[in-house]
């Protein structure tokens, strides 16, 4: 097996692993912290990682001006899903949301310029509809129905859909280019199940709250994309990576900061 099949196979391991324990995690920890830790750059800390090894940084910070646009798009699907979840079934909505996501991706990828002020924006404008639409249900917790975690089918799910979306953003990078490569890294694969699995265990209520604090969460992967950008052409593919990381991990505690001292109903 050669280096880059090698690191192909890594980023499935790392990325469904690193997934699985998040989403572990988050259920367990209400709306609030949950929503923050399923919004944080998990995967794509390891896809932007390995494709710095593999391509070079230069490429990778190419990569990371696809994130803003990215995220973006999937803010796109969460607000959908939060909306439609209180007017039809789970998988009915989700399903739903994905088309918008699809047509709202495929706009995107035609008409945003491919520089980072532009796909910073495309961000901006879906997050801040998304906020301003989905109704507020603050200290929303999970119910109590049987079967209220993920359970392993559930994680075992989040991980091998996270797995393939941080390899395919490897190989995509070095055969599709940095655009494709940074757009798959943030592919909302364990979103998909996430939504579907809240919202049948604990309601829309609590998978509209979770989604209003994963709007913004989607703060901190925004911020990762511009370090990324900024600091590998000069730091490298590690000490840049680690200050990507920083960055996110300071905005994620700032806006958990936020949250703990802001009213709940």
């Amino acid at each position: 097996m050669d280096v880059f099949a090698l690191r192909v196979a890594l980023s499935f391991v790392l990325g469904g692993l690193s997934v699985a324990l998040f989403t572990a995690a988050a259920e367990r920890l209400g709306s609030r912290v949950g929503g923050l830790l399923l919004s944080f750059p998990v995967k794509v800390t390891i896809a932007m990682a390995l494709i710095g090894l593999n391509e070079g940084a230069s490429v990778a910070a190419a990569a990371a001006t696809a994130i803003p646009l990215g995220i973006g798009i999937n803010l796109v699907f969460l607000g959908a899903t939060a909306l439609l979840v209180r007017r039809f079934e789970a998988r009915l909505a989700v399903a739903a949301a994905l088309g918008v996501w699809l047509a709202g991706g495929i706009l995107a990828i035609l008409f945003v310029p491919a520089r980072l002020p532009w796909s910073a924006l495309a961000w901006i404008v879906p997050a801040a509809l998304a906020l301003a639409l989905i109704p507020r249900a603050a200290g929303a917790r999970p119910s109590k129905r049987s079967g209220d975690t993920f359970g392993v089918l559930g994680l075992l799910t989040r991980a091998a859909g996270a797995g393939t979306i941080v390899a395919l953003a490897v190989v995509l990078a070095r055969y599709g280019g940095p655009l494709l490569g940074g757009l798959a890294s943030v592919f909302p694969s364990g979103w998909i199940t996430t939504m579907v699995i809240l919202t049948r265990h604990h309601g829309a209520a609590f998978t509209g709250e979770t989604v209003r604090v994963m709007v913004a969460g989607s703060t901190a992967p925004v911020a990762f994309g511009y370090v990324i950008w900024w600091t590998f052409p000069i730091l490298g593919v590690a000490l840049g990576s680690a200050a990507a990381v920083c960055a996110a991990l300071t905005v994620s505690l700032t806006l958990a900061a936020g949250l703990r001292l802001s009213p709940s109903s």
